[in-house]
C-alpha cells in the first residue's frame, strides 16, 4: 500500500508562482518564455528574503568630501538583499556632485513639483534645514531592440521591441524615508525564544518597499552638509557568522608548554636482574637436583622479592647481610641461599631459553650417541621415542626434566623412579658436551 493511499485533502492555496508548460509540437509564445525566466527569479527572490534576510551584506557604504555646500557624495562599491529578495550590486564607486543644490533642488520649499510657501514673510533660502535619504534601487533597462512580424502589410520597422534586459542600480535622493526601512528588529527575548526555547519562526510578510535599501541620511542644517548611516540595515553574510563562532565564542585550545631543556634527563627504570629471570625460566630442567628435602617455595618467594627490589646477585655477592636482610631474617638461609642459587648459575652456564622447548623427539635424535654410552637405559629410551612418535605425544625435554614423576608415570605408562632416571641421564647426556648444554 502506497504511502499516500491514507490521506485527505484539507486546503489547498497558491503560492503565487507560475511557470509554463511545454510539449512537443506547441507553439511557444515570448509571455511563455518570459513566464518561465520570471517564474524561477521569483522563487530565488523568495529563497534570499526568506532563509538569509534582507539588508546590506557588504560596502554600500557613503560618505561626503566636505561639509560645505558643494560637497561630493561617494557610495561604495557593495552588494546587499533588498526587502523583497531581491539583490542590489554595485560594482564600482559612484560620485555624486553637489549634493546640497541637489538636496534643495529635490527636498527644499521651491521644488520642482512642490507649491510654493506664500505665507508672508517666509523667504525661501539655501539656509533652510532640509533632510533626505540615499537609497540604492534594482531597477531594469531594455537595450537591442529589433523588429517584429509587422500587422497587415506594414513595414517591419514599424513594430520592434526590446530583446535585452539589462539589471542595473541606480542611487537615488528620497526626501522621506521609505516606507517600512526602519531598523527596528526583534527584542533579545523574542529571538532567545526562537534559538534556545525552540520557538517557531514568525513569517515576517513585511510591508518595507521593495527592490530598494536605506544607505544612510544626509542633513542640512543651512550652513554645513553632513552623512549619517541612519535606518541602514544589515545583514551578516555566514562567513562572518563562522568566523566569530569559531574564533570569538569557542575557546582555543591551550598553547603546548615551553620546553625545558635545563631539566635534568631521568633515569631510566631500573631492570631485573637477568640471573633471577633465567632461574624462573629454567626452574624445571633442574629443581629435581635441587632434592626432596629443598624448600622449592621459599626459594621462589625469595628470588620474586629480590627481583621485586631489584636487588642483583652482584649486589649479594658484595655484601649478603645488607641485601638479603631485606628478604629473609635468618642468617643461616643466608649460605643457603647462595649456595644453591651459585650452583643453578653453573648448570645455566650456556644454556639458551630456546633450550626449554626442545622437544624429546628432536633431544631423543641428536643425542642419540651419548645415550647409547648407558646401553642399560637406552632401551627405556628407544620406547619412549616409539611411544611418542605412535602416538604424536607433545612432549618436550622441559616435561621430562621438571615434570611431576607420578603425573608422567600415568601419562607414559612407566614407573616413577624410571622416568627420574631417564631424567637424570638426560641432563648427563646434554652436559657431555653435545649441542645443548645444562
Amino acid at each position: 500500500m502506497s504511502q499516500f493511499e491514507c490521506r485527505t485533502v484539507l486546503d489547498s492555496q497558491s503560492t503565487g508562482i507560475n511557470g509554463p508548460l511545454y510539449f512537443d509540437g506547441a507553439v511557444i509564445e515570448a509571455a511563455d518564455l518570459t513566464l518561465d525566466r520570471t517564474s524561477h527569479t521569483q522563487a530565488l527572490w523568495r529563497l534570499r528574503r526568506y532563509l538569509h534576510g534582507w539588508g546590506i551584506v557588504a560596502g554600500l557604504t557613503a560618505r561626503l568630501d566636505t561639509p560645505l555646500q558643494g560637497a561630493t557624495l561617494t557610495v561604495e562599491a557593495g552588494y546587499g538583499i533588498a526587502a523583497d529578495g531581491e539583490e542590489i550590486f554595485l560594482p564600482k564607486p559612484v560620485l555624486v556632485k553637489d549634493m546640497v543644490d541637489r538636496l534643495l533642488a529635490t527636498c527644499g520649499p521651491n521644488a520642482a513639483g512642490c507649491g510654493l510657501n506664500e505665507e508672508e514673510g517666509a523667504a525661501v533660502t539655501p539656509q533652510t534645514p532640509l533632510t533626505g535619504w540615499i537609497v540604492a534601487r534594482s531597477g531594469w533597462t531594455h537595450a537591442a531592440p529589433r523588429a517584429g512580424l509587422p500587422q497587415d502589410c506594414a513595414h517591419p520597422g514599424t513594430n520592434t521591441s526590446p530583446t535585452r534586459a539589462c539589471n542595473q542600480v541606480t542611487i537615488e535622493l528620497h526626501c522621506d524615508l521609505p516606507q517600512g526601512h526602519d531598523t527596528q528588529t526583534a527584542d533579545c527575548d523574542t529571538i532567545k525564544s526562537i534559538i534556545c526555547g525552540g520557538a517557531a519562526v514568525p513569517l515576517s510578510l513585511t510591508q518595507a518597499e521593495g527592490h530598494i535599501l536605506v544607505l544612510g541620511r544626509i542633513n542640512w542644517n543651512g550652513k554645513t552638509v553632513s552623512y549619517s548611516p541612519a535606518a541602514r540595515r544589515r545583514l551578516l553574510p555566514v562567513s562572518i557568522l563562522q568566523d566569530f563562532a569559531t574564533q570569538c565564542l569557542c575557546e582555543p585550545p591551550p598553547p603546548p608548554p615551553d620546553p625545558t631543556p635545563d631539566e635534568p634527563t631521568p633515569d631510566p627504570p631500573a631492570k631485573p636482574d637477568q640471573i633471577w629471570v633465567d632461574i624462573f625460566w629454567a626452574w624445571p630442567l633442574f629443581k629435581h637436583r635441587l632434592g626432596d628435602d629443598f624448600d622449592e617455595q621459599l626459594y621462589l618467594d625469595t628470588v620474586q622479592k629480590l627481583q621485586d627490589l631489584f636487588i642483583h646477585w652482584s649486589s649479594i655477592l658484595e655484601d649478603p647481610e645488607a641485601m638479603l636482610g631485606q628478604v629473609l631474617a635468618d642468617e643461616g638461609q643466608f649460605e643457603w641461599f647462595i649456595d644453591t642459587t651459585a650452583k643453578m648459575i653453573e648448570w645455566l652456564d650456556g644454556f639458551k631459553p630456546t633450550d626449554v622447548d626442545l622437544s624429546f623427539v628432536d633431544f631423543y635424535e641428536t643425542h642419540k650417541d651419548g645415550l647409547q654410552k648407558a646401553p642399560e637405559t637406552l632401551h627405556f629410551f628407544d620406547d619412549l621415542y616409539e611411544k611418542v612418535m605412535d602416538s604424536q605425544l607433545a612432549l618436550t625435554l622441559q616435561d621430562l626434566v621438571g615434570g611431576d614423576p607420578e603425573a608422567l608415570s600415568d601419562q607414559l605408562g612407566l614407573d616413577p623412579e624410571v622416568i627420574v632416571m631417564m631424567a637424570e641421564i638426560s641432563l648427563q647426556v646434554v652436559q657431555a658436551g653435545s649441542e645443548v648444554k645444562f
